[in-house]
């Protein structure tokens, strides 16, 4: 992510028992990765752009090059309502 500009947004699911779907979905449907540190960290990395998602409950966490975390924002619209509380 050297040299490109970096984005965080927080997200607020509608749902507080979201986090295990959360996962499942964007592991198995997103191409996301679970960490081996913590199953609350998942990890994508496609033609050397990463998205690091953090989730806790129903809040989450995105991390990336700006352009990354803007389509991931949209891809994960499908799955879920999400609403953004912060940059």
């Amino acid at each position: 992510m050297s040299g490109t500009s970096e984005s965080h947004v927080q997200l607020g699911a509608s749902s507080t028992t979201i986090l295990q779907k959360m996962v499942r979905v964007t592991v198995g449907k997103m191409g996301f990765k679970k960490s081996d540190a913590d199953e609350c960290l998942l990890m994508r990395a496609e033609d050397q752009v990463t998205v690091i998602l953090c989730v806790y409950i129903n809040d989450m966490l995105v991390v990336g090059d700006k352009l990354a975390v803007e389509a991931f924002k949209k891809e994960i619209t499908k799955f879920f309502n999400t609403k953004e509380e912060g940059m």
